[in-house]
């Protein structure tokens, strides 16, 4: 009898033992668990932080610029496009009328070369005087000029200056121009004569 006990007791002392082992973490691993839990809240609060002070920032740009608007015929991308809009020799004109309600920034292309453009408010007209030729215009509407907003394009590496709010891209079939004058009024009209396709972006620039 006695040994019996003995044996039935040493058995139930190993079970025990062996929860314990399972169940517990050791000091070792409940410092690390707290630490990860802490870094994890950190990096949470500091996510928070820094969406907080995106928002802030795209708010203060939004005070300054969402009436800003750049003088007709402005270049503001100069540093891809250049300056030019003078032609010598035989040469065509192409003048925009931009929309009453909304500014535009319109792209010449020869091939797909940007060889002039302009910024032209709304409710404005510019005219482009370029060498006759096949050209295909690209038009960039929007409102609220951010001169330090970063535009991704494949033909220029560092292209700054674009819309707010309401952007849009259109353009018009290529056109060869000999000795004329092309006239784009850039307005919804029923039944027009002119209509623009869409565009985007990453075509335009």
């Amino acid at each position: 009898m006695t040994n019996k006990t003995t044996r039935i007791t040493l058995f139930c002392s190993l079970t025990l033992l062996g929860l314990i082992s399972c169940d517990s973490e050791t000091e070792t691993e409940k410092f690390a668990r707290l630490e990860r839990e802490e870094q994890i809240k950190l990096d949470q609060e500091f996510q928070k932080i820094l969406q907080q002070e995106e928002k802030r920032r795209k708010q203060a740009i939004w005070n300054e610029y969402s009436e800003n608007s750049l003088s007709r015929g402005a270049k503001p991308w100069s540093n891809c496009f250049g300056r030019s809009n003078a032609c010598d020799g035989r040469c065509s004109e192409i003048k925009i009328n931009s929309p009453s309600n909304i500014d535009v920034v319109v792209l010449l292309k020869q091939g797909n070369v940007t060889k002039r453009h302009a910024y032209i408010p709304a409710g404005r007209s510019y005219t482009f005087n370029i060498p006759n030729g096949r050209w295909q215009p690209f038009f960039y509407y929007g409102k609220g000029w951010y001169p330090d907003k970063e535009m991704e394009s494949s033909s220029c590496s560092s292209i700054k200056g674009g819309f707010l709010e309401n952007e849009d891209w259109d353009k018009d079939s290529p056109d060869y121009l000999e000795d004329v004058v092309l006239t784009y009024t850039l307005t919804s009209v029923v039944n027009g004569n002119f209509q623009t396709q869409s565009s985007s972006q990453s075509e335009a620039l």
